[in-house]
């Protein structure tokens, strides 16, 4: 009997294909979610946790990102302010911290 083979998941991340042949060359170093998540911060640009969330399909995406600083992945932050009251945080890796 035959088996079928699956796929890879296609993840579209403001009009980015996220294919597992267009990631990062470091790829081969996180699980898939990680994966996934630093490949979209390879791509630039600043997101918060909702960002990554809506883009990824991930209910909370802060424990990736504490593993990939755990892995050495410099990922910086900083806090903002909401429209309405609160805080939130915003994270972007910078270029020179792509190229490793």
């Amino acid at each position: 009997m035959a088996t079928k083979r699956r796929n890879a998941p296609t993840i579209s991340v403001r009009g980015i294909s996220l294919l597992p042949e267009n990631f990062c060359k470091d790829r081969g170093k996180f699980p898939v979610i990680q994966s996934w998540v630093y490949e979209l911060f390879c791509r630039g640009g600043k997101y918060s946790a909702a960002d990554i969330s809506k883009a990824l399909g991930l209910s909370d995406p802060r424990g990736h990102i504490r593993d990939l600083r755990e892995k050495g992945i410099n990922i910086k932050d900083e806090c903002r302010k909401g429209v309405h009251g609160g805080k939130y945080k915003v994270y972007w890796l910078e270029k020179e911290d792509q190229e490793w």
